[in-house]
């Protein structure tokens, strides 16, 4: 080797090419691929819909090829914000000024906003009626917009012109005294429902049909407010409340406040003429206000999952299903759930505690039955725990699509995509990536499938992780940092 003053800098950029182009083999990826994870998905009944985090993008799945639709936000697809009104997917997406967005297989279109500088706060409809609810800050001013495919109309200019006349003057401008809007759709109308946080008797209910607003605030149970408990109760949260002929209505006394939760003490079945009374034991009915609660709906019953119980609501009684807070699943709480036709599949997230790790339970239920689904070999579990934290699980096109994403030390790693025949599962978030990069992508048919809880056979072995990447990524960086530092003293020596 010649020994010259230049000989260090230019090992030292022989070495910088070879880590790049050793990072390059490797196929690190960006940060956005590196983190994007999945917020959102629904299916149609022809294809999936899918919203991402880090770039907001919407992406089509069809079959077994992943189609861009558009990357319409530099963040993020709201949480379960992706609803089928039958005849277009609706979504929101943005942080500041949200926007709205419909898609009916061809064209994107933005929904139109009261101003470029409202937020949109609900989207909801039916057939081609969406209706869209904007919100102004620092103000309370609440608009409802109507968009039928080809054009819109404010419905409502100011969500506080349906509460009814009383002692109170016009107060919606009053930070202090702000109004609540809940719109959900039962796929042939939309309940709207107004309350003012400021006197709870103080609310209203009305129905829109696609050509008019009908009010029912006479109809209302008195000394109750409606869809209040938190986390807010609007289909986008909660999930099922409407089965097309009854909407579910949790009651409270008071609107709740972060500071001072509303609790729910009553449940209704509202079938457009009339509040029915759930009937249930008031302990059934206080389980109602444990963590996360979800709904849905089968064609026969209600499942309502909310902490570690089941609870099935069949006409217009309630029952507890299932208890599993003496199992493994204690202190965990559900996050999504899908029927198949056969049985239902939940997702049970575990929050991360003293000496024990973070994860997610995936529970298949049939009414009567459960069990747990052990993770996928890929994922390297020693337990029936996921080591992940599984966000969203729907049923379409005869296979479960499940997302979900890392979580350690209280940061979020990268995404997963998972198909599952409910034997085995595969994950396609290398190709929903590769189609957000370049516009389509399609899912090999000749790839291993991995099994649950069984190795991956050497011949099968999956794509590396994103952790054992990083491992890689370390080892390099530590390797370049102590051929710099033998440059250096080989220069140093010279002296």
């Amino acid at each position: 080797m010649i020994n010259s003053p230049s000989t260090p800098y230019l090992t030292s950029a022989l070495l910088l090419m070879l880590l790049c182009s050793t990072f390059a083999s490797f196929q690190v990826p960006c940060t956005q691929e590196g983190t994007r994870y999945i917020t959102s998905l629904a299916w149609n009944g022809k294809y999936w819909l899918i919203g991402t985090f880090n770039e907001g993008c919407l992406v089509k799945l069809e079959g077994s090829e992943f189609i861009l639709v558009d990357c319409i936000d530099p963040n993020w697809i709201h949480e379960d914000s992706i609803e089928w009104t039958g005849k277009y997917f609706l979504a929101i997406a943005g942080v500041y000024y949200c926007d709205a967005f419909a898609y009916d297989g061809k064209k994107l279109i933005k929904l139109p906003k009261s101003s470029s500088f409202r937020e949109v706060k609900r989207v909801t409809g039916f057939g081609e009626n969406c209706l869209v609810v904007d919100w102004e800050y620092p103000y309370n001013y609440l608009s409802i917009l109507v968009w039928n495919g080809t054009s819109s109309r404010i419905l409502v200019e100011d969500a506080f012109q349906l509460l009814p006349a009383s002692r109170f003057t016009n107060f919606s401008a009053n930070p202090f005294s702000p109004i609540s809007v809940e719109l959900i759709s039962n796929s042939s109308s939309v309940l709207i429902y107004v309350a003012s946080k400021s006197d709870p008797a103080y609310q209203a209910l009305f129905l829109y049909d696609g050509e008019r607003l009908i009010n029912l605030s006479s109809l209302l149970p008195p000394n109750y407010v409606l869809w209040q408990a938190p986390p807010a109760v609007h289909r986008q949260m909660w999930g099922d409340m409407s089965n097309g002929t009854h909407w579910l209505a949790p009651a409270s006394t008071f609107l709740g406040s972060p500071v001072k939760p509303a609790r729910i003490v009553r449940l209704f079945l509202f079938d457009g003429k009339k509040f029915i009374e759930v009937k249930a034991d008031p302990s059934l009915i206080d389980y109602l206000n444990g963590e996360h609660p979800i709904v849905g709906w089968n064609g026969k019953y209600w499942l309502i999952c909310v902490g570690e119980r089941m609870l099935i609501l069949r006409g217009n009684e309630i029952e507890l299903s299932m208890d599993l807070s003496n199992t493994e699943l204690q202190s965990a709480y559900p996050t999504s759930m899908s029927w198949n036709g056969e049985y239902w599949l939940i997702s049970y997230f575990k929050p991360e505690e003293e000496g024990h790790p973070m994860g997610s339970y995936l529970v298949k239920y049939d009414g009567r039955e459960w069990a747990l689904i052990p993770p996928p070999a890929i994922l390297n579990s020693t337990s029936r725990m996921w080591p992940l934290r599984i966000e969203v699980v729907r049923w379409g096109d005869g296979r479960w699509l499940i997302a979900a994403r890392e979580h350690k030390h209280g940061r979020y790693g990268r995404g997963y995509l998972f198909l599952y025949d409910g034997k085995r599962f595969r994950d396609v978030m290398k190709w929903l990536n590769e189609a957000i990069e370049k516009g389509n992508a399609t899912i090999p048919t000749n790839q291993p499938q991995l099994t649950t809880g069984i190795p991956p056979k050497a011949s099968e072995k999956p794509d590396e992780s994103s952790e054992d990447k990083l491992k890689w990524e370390t080892l390099i960086l530590i390797l370049f940092v102590l051929l710099i530092l033998c440059a250096v003293r080989s220069r140093l020596s010279r002296f």
